[in-house]
C-alpha cells in the first residue's frame, strides 16, 4: 500500500493540532471575538516579576544542558567541555519544532559526532534525561495536583520510576549480564546503547534523577513568578501554578503530532490557569507563555553562536622603537 505524501502527514498533524486547541480554548470560555487591546492592557506584566521568571526559567535550561553533560560523562568516563555540550545541545533542541520526538535526537547525534562526543552514548544520555524528567515531572504533577484523581496517579508515577530504575540498575548489575547478551543477540544494532546501560552506577542515576527534580521545583517557581507578573491576585495560588506548567508541559510531550506542543501545551494551561485567574489573564498568559520559553531557550545559543574575539588590532605605535 502506497504510503500518503508527507506533506499530507504533515498538514494533518497541523489541522489535529489546531482542533484541539480550538476544543482546549472553546473550554475556557473566552471569547476571542470581544478580546481587545484595551482587554489586553488590562494584563500588562509586572517588569520585576517577568525578568525574575525569564532568570529561572533560563537557569532550568542551562541545568538541563549541563545535567546531559554530566550523564554523558558518567557513561563515557569524560566529560566534554562546556562548550561543546552546550553548543550540541541547545543547538539540537530546535529540532522539537520539527513534528516527531526523534528529530532531535537525530540532531544530537550528529552534532555530538562533530563536536568529537561520541554519537551512542550522547543520544543514550538525551534518552535518559528524558525519561528522567519526564518520570519526575509525572510525580511533581501528581502531588501539586492531588485533586485530579486522589493518590491514583501520584502512586503511579512512583511505580514508573521506581520500575525504570530497577531496569537500568539490572541491566547495569553483573546479574542483567545474561539479559544484556540476550539482548545484543536477538537486537545486534543495540549493542552499543546496551555497553552504555552496562556503566550507569546506582548512586550516579540517583544524582540524575534528584537534578532533574530540581529542575521542575525551579520550573515551577518561574513559571508562578510569570503568571502573578500578569495577574498579581494568582500570588496565593502558587502550588496550582507549578501543576500548570508541569501539566501543559508533560501534555505537550505527549502530543507528538505537534511541532514543540504547540496549541496543545497552551490550551492545557489557559483550562488550568483560568481555575483562579479570569479566562482573558488565562488566555493572555498561556500565548505569551510560548514566547517566553522560546527566548529563554535561545538565549544560550545566541550567546554561543557569537563569533569568537579575534587578536586586537596592532596600534600606531607598535613595532616603534622607544626614544
Amino acid at each position: 500500500m502506497r504510503r500518503p505524501p508527507r506533506w499530507l502527514l504533515r498538514a494533518a498533524q497541523l489541522v489535529l493540532a489546531g482542533l484541539i486547541t480550538w476544543g482546549l480554548y472553546r473550554m475556557v470560555g473566552v471569547d476571542l471575538g470581544r478580546l481587545n487591546a484595551r482587554e489586553f492592557a488590562r494584563w500588562r506584566p509586572a517588569v520585576a516579576p517577568l525578568a525574575a521568571s525569564t532568570g529561572l526559567l533560563l537557569a532550568v535550561f542551562l541545568a538541563h544542558a549541563l545535567l546531559w553533560r554530566r550523564i554523558v560523562g558518567d557513561v563515557l568516563g569524560r566529560a566534554p567541555s562546556i562548550t561543546a555540550a552546550m553548543r550540541v545541545y541547545f543547538v539540537s533542541a530546535l529540532g522539537r519544532y520539527i513534528p516527531g520526538k526523534l528529530w532531535q535526537l537525530t540532531g544530537l547525534a550528529l552534532l555530538a559526532r562533530r563536536a568529537g562526543i561520541p554519537a551512542v552514548p550522547a543520544t543514550a544520555a538525551a534518552l535518559i534525561g528524558q525519561i528522567g524528567f519526564l518520570t519526575t515531572g509525572g510525580l511533581f504533577l501528581t502531588l501539586l495536583l492531588p485533586g485530579w484523581a486522589g493518590p491514583g496517579p501520584a502512586l503511579a508515577a512512583a511505580l514508573v520510576m521506581v520500575v525504570l530504575a530497577g531496569t537500568m540498575l539490572w541491566l547495569a548489575t553483573g546479574h542483567g549480564a545474561r539479559t544484556r547478551a540476550a539482548l545484543v543477540r536477538r537486537f545486534p544494532l543495540l549493542e552499543s546503547a546496551v555497553n552504555v546501560l552496562a556503566r550507569i552506577r546506582a548512586r550516579e542515576a540517583l544524582l540524575w534523577v534528584i537534578g532533574y527534580g530540581i529542575t521542575w521545583v525551579m520550573l515551577g517557581l518561574a513559571f508562578s513568578l510569570f503568571v502573578i507578573a500578569f495577574a498579581p491576585g494568582a500570588s496565593g495560588s502558587t502550588r496550582h501554578l507549578a501543576g500548570t506548567v508541569a501539566a501543559a508541559y508533560l501534555g505537550g510531550y505527549v502530543a507528538v503530532f505537534a511541532p514543540a506542543g504547540v496549541g496543545v501545551r497552551e490550551g492545557v494551561m489557559a483550562v488550568l490557569l483560568a481555575q483562579v485567574v479570569p479566562a482573558p489573564a488565562a488566555f493572555l498568559v498561556s500565548v505569551a507563555s510560548r514566547l517566553w520559553f522560546t527566548v529563554a531557550e535561545l538565549l544560550p545559543l545566541a550567546v554561543l553562536l557569537l563569533p569568537a574575539p579575534g587578536p586586537a588590532a596592532p596600534s600606531e605605535s607598535d613595532g616603534r622603537s622607544v626614544g
